[in-house]
Protein backbone atom coordinates (compact mmCIF):
# COMPACT_ATOMS: atom_id res chain seq x y z
CA UNK A 1 0.00 0.00 0.00
CA UNK A 2 1.22 3.50 -0.79
CA UNK A 3 2.38 5.31 2.34
CA UNK A 4 0.08 8.31 1.72
CA UNK A 5 -2.90 6.01 1.31
CA UNK A 6 -1.96 4.23 4.51
CA UNK A 7 -1.83 7.52 6.42
CA UNK A 8 -5.19 8.58 4.94
CA UNK A 9 -7.02 5.45 6.16
CA UNK A 10 -5.00 4.73 9.30
CA UNK A 11 -7.42 6.31 11.79
CA UNK A 12 -10.39 4.72 10.11
CA UNK A 13 -8.71 1.30 9.87
CA UNK A 14 -7.54 1.33 13.49
CA UNK A 15 -11.09 2.06 14.68
CA UNK A 16 -12.99 -0.25 12.35
CA UNK A 17 -14.38 -2.27 15.24
CA UNK A 18 -16.28 0.84 16.36
CA UNK A 19 -18.21 1.18 13.10
CA UNK A 20 -21.87 0.13 13.28
CA UNK A 21 -22.93 -3.26 12.00
CA UNK A 22 -24.54 -3.41 8.56
CA UNK A 23 -26.18 -6.78 9.12
CA UNK A 24 -29.70 -6.34 7.69
CA UNK A 25 -31.01 -9.27 9.74
CA UNK A 26 -30.42 -7.48 13.05
CA UNK A 27 -33.43 -5.44 14.13
CA UNK A 28 -31.22 -2.71 15.65
CA UNK A 29 -29.94 -1.90 12.16
CA UNK A 30 -33.36 -1.45 10.58
CA UNK A 31 -33.15 2.36 10.81
CA UNK A 32 -29.84 2.62 8.93
CA UNK A 33 -30.12 -0.06 6.27
CA UNK A 34 -32.27 -0.17 3.17
CA UNK A 35 -32.44 -3.63 1.63
CA UNK A 36 -33.14 -3.12 -2.07
CA UNK A 37 -34.52 -6.38 -3.41
CA UNK A 38 -34.95 -5.30 -7.03
CA UNK A 39 -37.66 -6.58 -9.33
CA UNK A 40 -38.71 -9.77 -7.59
CA UNK A 41 -41.52 -10.78 -9.95
CA UNK A 42 -42.81 -10.54 -13.48
CA UNK A 43 -45.71 -8.45 -12.18
CA UNK A 44 -43.34 -5.83 -10.72
CA UNK A 45 -41.32 -5.64 -13.94
CA UNK A 46 -44.47 -5.20 -16.01
CA UNK A 47 -45.65 -2.41 -13.70
CA UNK A 48 -42.32 -0.57 -14.03
CA UNK A 49 -42.27 -0.82 -17.83
CA UNK A 50 -45.94 0.20 -18.12
CA UNK A 51 -45.44 3.30 -15.96
CA UNK A 52 -42.23 4.39 -17.67
CA UNK A 53 -43.73 3.90 -21.12
CA UNK A 54 -46.93 5.76 -20.21
CA UNK A 55 -44.90 8.76 -18.98
CA UNK A 56 -42.74 8.86 -22.10
CA UNK A 57 -45.24 8.23 -24.88
CA UNK A 58 -46.56 10.88 -27.22
CA UNK A 59 -49.95 12.17 -26.06
CA UNK A 60 -52.86 10.20 -27.55
CA UNK A 61 -50.52 7.61 -29.10
CA UNK A 62 -52.40 4.52 -30.26
CA UNK A 63 -50.71 1.46 -28.84
CA UNK A 64 -51.86 -2.19 -28.67
CA UNK A 65 -50.87 -2.59 -25.00
CA UNK A 66 -49.07 -0.62 -22.25
CA UNK A 67 -45.87 -2.67 -22.75
CA UNK A 68 -45.65 -2.03 -26.48
CA UNK A 69 -43.32 -2.81 -28.27
CA UNK A 70 -42.51 -5.50 -25.71
CA UNK A 71 -44.69 -8.33 -24.47
CA UNK A 72 -44.86 -10.01 -21.07
CA UNK A 73 -42.57 -12.87 -22.11
CA UNK A 74 -39.82 -10.47 -23.19
CA UNK A 75 -40.17 -8.48 -19.97
CA UNK A 76 -39.81 -11.64 -17.90
CA UNK A 77 -36.83 -13.07 -19.78
CA UNK A 78 -35.00 -9.73 -19.50
CA UNK A 79 -35.88 -9.44 -15.77
CA UNK A 80 -34.47 -12.91 -15.13
CA UNK A 81 -31.40 -12.26 -17.25
CA UNK A 82 -30.57 -9.22 -15.12
CA UNK A 83 -31.42 -10.97 -11.83
CA UNK A 84 -34.06 -8.36 -11.07
CA UNK A 85 -31.59 -5.46 -11.04
CA UNK A 86 -33.81 -2.50 -12.06
CA UNK A 87 -31.03 -0.43 -13.61
CA UNK A 88 -29.63 -3.28 -15.68
CA UNK A 89 -33.17 -4.36 -16.60
CA UNK A 90 -34.02 -0.93 -18.03
CA UNK A 91 -30.64 -0.61 -19.74
CA UNK A 92 -31.11 -3.97 -21.43
CA UNK A 93 -34.61 -3.02 -22.61
CA UNK A 94 -33.13 0.19 -24.01
CA UNK A 95 -30.40 -1.74 -25.80
CA UNK A 96 -33.01 -4.09 -27.28
CA UNK A 97 -34.94 -1.08 -28.61
CA UNK A 98 -31.74 0.36 -30.12
CA UNK A 99 -31.08 -2.94 -31.90
CA UNK A 100 -34.65 -3.10 -33.14
CA UNK A 101 -34.41 0.42 -34.56
CA UNK A 102 -31.08 -0.30 -36.24
CA UNK A 103 -32.51 -3.53 -37.70
CA UNK A 104 -35.70 -1.76 -38.85
CA UNK A 105 -37.60 -4.31 -36.78
CA UNK A 106 -41.34 -3.66 -36.49
CA UNK A 107 -42.24 -6.49 -34.09
CA UNK A 108 -40.29 -7.78 -31.10
CA UNK A 109 -40.56 -11.38 -29.97
CA UNK A 110 -38.47 -13.85 -27.98
CA UNK A 111 -36.82 -15.18 -31.12
CA UNK A 112 -35.39 -11.70 -31.77
CA UNK A 113 -34.56 -10.86 -28.14
CA UNK A 114 -32.91 -14.07 -26.96
CA UNK A 115 -29.83 -13.84 -29.21
CA UNK A 116 -29.25 -10.34 -27.83
CA UNK A 117 -29.08 -11.87 -24.35
CA UNK A 118 -26.68 -14.70 -25.27
CA UNK A 119 -23.98 -13.44 -22.93
CA UNK A 120 -26.48 -13.77 -20.07
CA UNK A 121 -27.09 -17.55 -19.79
CA UNK A 122 -30.00 -17.27 -17.32
CA UNK A 123 -32.04 -15.52 -19.99
CA UNK A 124 -31.97 -18.35 -22.49
CA UNK A 125 -31.51 -21.54 -20.52
CA UNK A 126 -33.57 -23.32 -17.94
CA UNK A 127 -32.44 -25.61 -15.16
CA UNK A 128 -33.31 -28.67 -17.22
CA UNK A 129 -31.21 -27.56 -20.18
CA UNK A 130 -27.56 -28.36 -19.67
CA UNK A 131 -25.30 -27.29 -22.47
CA UNK A 132 -22.18 -29.02 -23.69
CA UNK A 133 -20.04 -26.55 -21.73
CA UNK A 134 -22.02 -26.49 -18.50
CA UNK A 135 -20.35 -27.17 -15.19
CA UNK A 136 -22.13 -30.23 -13.78
CA UNK A 137 -20.46 -29.83 -10.38
CA UNK A 138 -22.06 -26.43 -9.70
Amino acid sequence: MHIEAQHAIEDWWDNIEHLPSLDAKKKINSTRIVDLKGLASKKEAILVVSKIHSQNRAPKAKIPNPLHPFNEDIIEVVRRSESGNPRQFLQTLGAILEHAVSDNRVKLDLAYVQPLLEDIPEAITTEEEEGEYSNVER
